[in-house]
């Protein structure tokens, strides 16, 4: 039963979300966890094009985040719909 759930609400949420592909390789049983996501080192030089591709890198990290954060807050809401008490 644990893995049928399982398979639906990942099926669910990467049908519904941008980027629901990454929750759903989160949960599969050999890896459990998300990809790490870290931060694009500043630029160490004065270079503009560096300085762009590391602005460009950073715009992409965030958005990265902002995906992720919502994935996981709709994934919680769906569980706890499912497990709550009928009203």
């Amino acid at each position: 039963m644990y893995i049928a759930t399982i398979k639906e609400i990942t099926e669910y949420i990467a049908r519904t979300h941008k980027g629901g592909g990454e929750f759903v390789r989160a949960l599969q049983p050999d890896v459990l966890e998300f990809e790490e996501l870290t931060s694009p080192p500043p630029p160490t030089t004065t270079n503009v094009v560096e300085i762009e591709i590391w602005k460009m890198d950073l715009k992409e990290y965030r958005e990265k985040l902002k995906i992720r954060t919502e994935i996981v807050k709709q994934a919680y809401a769906v569980v706890f719909g499912q497990c709550s008490l009928a009203v």
